[in-house]
C-alpha cells in the first residue's frame, strides 16, 4: 500500500492544482506529477534489479552491472535509460519526461519562470504519468494492518475497491485519476504560442538597439558587435577576472583579452534567423504528438538562447543609459 497511495495521492492533488488556473497551482501541479513519475519509475526499476539478481545467481543475465546501477541509483535520467533499455518505455517518453523534469527542477529553486508553457506541460505530463502508473506497476503490492490510509487514499479506494485495502486493484486507480483531470489547452498550441512570442520580443530588442543606439551603427554591424560582447563577457566571467573599472590591473587584464579574441573571434550569426525560428514554431502547432512537441519546442528555444540572451543583456544596456541620460537631462 506505501508504494501505491503516495502515488495516487500525488496525483489527485496534481490534478486539483491544475483546477485553479494559476501560475503558483500550475507550478505545484508540475512538481506533484514529476514527483509522482518518479515514484512509479524507481518501483519498477527496483522490480527490475532485484529479479536481475536473481536471474544472475542463475546464471543469466538480465541486465547488465551498468544498468542495475542506474535501476538502483538516485538519477532519474539513469531508470529512464534502463526501462527504455528493456522498451518499457519509448523514446519519446524518455525525452518527455527528461525535459518536464528539468522544468520541475528550475522551477523548484527559481520559481517564477515558463508561466506561458508550464500549466500545458503539466496537464500533459499528467497524462503520461498515468499511463505510465497503468503500463508499469509494481510486481506485488505490500500491505500490513498498521497502513494508514488518507481520506484521499480511501476515496480512491471506495471507487476502485468497494473501500477495501486489500486486495488492490491498481489497474483501476490510473483511469480513475485520469478522470480527474481538468481540461487544460493543447501544449502543440500553448508551446507554439510561447515560442512566437519569444520570437517576437527577440525581434523588438533588435530594433529597439538599432534604432536608438547612439552611434547609429547598422543592424549587421550592430549584430557583431552584440556578439562580440556577449563572447567577451563570458570568457572574462570564465577566466575569472573581477576588478572595477578603478582598478588598473583590472583593465588592463580585460584590455590584453579583448585583444586576444579580435585576433580569431568569429561570430555565430552573420543575421538572426527569424524565419526559421518561426517556421520551427509553426510546425510545433501541428505536431501528432505532445510528446514529441516538448522535445521540438525545447531544440528550438535552445537554439534561440545564444541571441536571445546576448541581445536581452543589449537591450537592458541600452535602456539603462537612455533612461540616465533622461535623468541627467532632467538635472536628476
Amino acid at each position: 500500500m506505501r508504494y501505491i497511495m503516495p502515488i495516487v495521492e500525488q496525483l489527485d492533488r496534481a490534478a486539483r492544482e491544475l483546477a485553479t488556473d494559476h501560475p503558483i497551482n500550475n507550478r505545484l501541479a508540475l512538481i506533484l506529477i514529476d514527483n509522482a513519475t518518479e515514484l512509479v519509475l524507481h518501483w519498477r526499476c527496483t522490480m527490475h534489479a532485484r529479479y536481475a539478481k536473481e536471474y544472475l545467481e542463475l546464471g543469466e543475465e538480465k541486465l547488465s552491472p551498468s544498468q542495475r546501477q542506474m535501476a538502483l541509483g538516485p538519477y532519474l535520467d539513469g531508470k529512464l535509460r534502463v526501462l527504455h533499455d528493456l522498451e518499457e518505455i519509448t523514446e519519446d517518453e524518455r525525452r518527455f519526461v527528461t525535459i518536464s523534469h528539468d522544468y520541475r527542477s528550475e522551477l523548484y529553486h527559481i520559481g517564477l519562470k515558463h508561466d506561458n508553457v508550464i500549466r500545458a506541460i503539466a496537464g500533459r505530463y499528467y497524462e503520461l504519468a498515468c499511463d505510465l502508473f497503468l503500463r508499469l506497476p509494481p510486481d506485488y503490492t505490500r500491505w500490513s494492518s498498521t497502513d494508514q490510509v488518507t481520506e484521499v487514499g480511501q476515496r480512491y479506494l471506495d471507487k476502485v475497491n468497494g473501500g477495501k485495502m486489500f486486495p488492490l486493484e491498481v489497474d483501476k486507480l490510473a483511469p480513475a485519476l485520469l478522470a480527474e483531470k481538468p481540461e487544460v489547452e493543447e501544449l502543440q498550441l500553448a508551446l507554439a504560442q510561447a515560442a512566437d512570442d519569444s520570437i517576437d520580443d527577440l525581434e523588438e530588442a533588435f530594433e529597439f538597439i538599432v534604432n536608438d543606439n547612439p552611434a547609429r551603427i547598422e543592424a549587421a554591424e550592430l549584430l557583431q558587435q552584440i556578439q562580440f560582447h556577449n563572447d567577451f563577457l563570458v570568457r572574462a566571467e570564465k577566466e575569472r577576472i573581477e576588478g572595477s573599472k578603478w582598478d588598473p590591473v583590472y583593465q588592463k587584464r580585460m584590455r590584453d583579452l579583448r585583444n586576444e579574441m579580435r585576433k580569431s573571434w568569429r561570430s555565430r550569426y552573420k543575421r538572426i534567423p527569424l524565419d526559421n525560428w518561426r517556421c520551427r514554431a509553426k510546425a510545433i502547432a501541428v505536431e501528432p504528438t505532445g510528446l514529441r512537441t516538448l522535445s521540438s519546442y525545447q531544440a528550438l528555444r535552445n537554439d534561440m538562447n545564444y541571441l536571445e540572451t546576448a541581445i536581452g543583456d543589449a537591450a537592458a544596456e541600452l535602456d539603462a543609459w537612455i533612461q540616465l541620460e533622461i535623468d541627467r537631462a532632467r538635472g536628476k
